[in-house]
């Protein structure tokens, strides 16, 4: 099960807030956040077309995480499967409710 301290390990400090690296799955049979191999994968049943796996991905970390949309950026890899993702939120406020959910099991 994840801890604080190893979510914390896949994200980057940024002057607003963190950067995240989010492997994404589109086309899956249902939506869901996962640790697999020491990465976060994110699988939604989204296509990879017009942005809907991306805009699947924000509305997920956004009602994940408590902060608005807008606070949420795909900074790179907007057409690539592996994705950054910038969250102006404290570090410490992100790894601790990525690390709930993920151990919960309700990613």
């Amino acid at each position: 099960m994840p801890d604080v301290q190893i979510i914390q390990r896949l994200l980057k400090p940024v002057e607003e807030g963190v950067e995240l690296e989010i492997h994404v799955k589109p086309r899956a049979k249902y939506t869901c956040l996962a640790l697999e191999g020491g990465a976060l994968v994110f699988q939604t049943t989204k296509p990879p077309v017009r942005g809907e796996a991306n805009a699947s991905l924000v509305r997920y970390l956004s009602k994940l995480l408590g902060v608005p949309q807008s606070r949420i950026t795909v900074v790179k890899g907007a057409t690539s499967r592996v994705k950054i993702l910038r969250v102006k939120a404290p570090a410490q406020d992100v790894a601790e409710k990525l690390a709930e959910v993920l151990t919960r099991g309700e990613g």
